[in-house]
């Protein structure tokens, strides 16, 4: 069983930016322009992303934020290896948050919000498990 957590990134990022952050966590993926997909290193949680060709409002509810997104994300998490799946989605987030000025939103099946880019750093309002 698994269950997907949901990457809303702002318009004007490009996948690449994507792909360097997953090479940096020593992921294995398959991308090709619009469209990148693979799995995590530590977790194995398989991801998927995808260029919007045309921008779309965020679909997360309780999202305030008026900004158009540009890249879709999908982590699709193990029951059974949900804590490396957390430390993965973290590590990328942290990493992608220092090379991008992009924003973005996490969500659990773009129900609830689990992070968002602040200022100086990642915000995480819920975490995927309880430490």
């Amino acid at each position: 069983m698994t269950i997907s957590m949901v990457l809303e990134v702002e318009q004007g990022e490009n996948i690449n930016t994507i792909s360097w952050v997953l090479s940096k966590m020593g992921a294995s993926y398959d991308q090709s322009d619009n469209f990148l997909k693979g799995n995590l290193k530590q977790s194995n949680c398989f991801f998927s992303f995808n260029y919007c060709v045309k921008p779309e409002r965020i679909v997360a509810e309780q999202a305030k934020e008026g900004w158009l997104v540009g890249i879709n994300g999908i982590f699709d998490c193990r029951i059974d290896s949900l804590k490396e799946c957390a430390d993965d989605i973290e590590l990328f987030l942290r990493i992608f948050f220092k090379k991008s000025k992009s924003r973005f939103v996490l969500s659990f099946q773009y129900e609830s919000i689990y992070a968002v880019r602040g200022i100086s750093d990642v915000m995480f309002i819920k975490r995927m498990i309880d430490d």
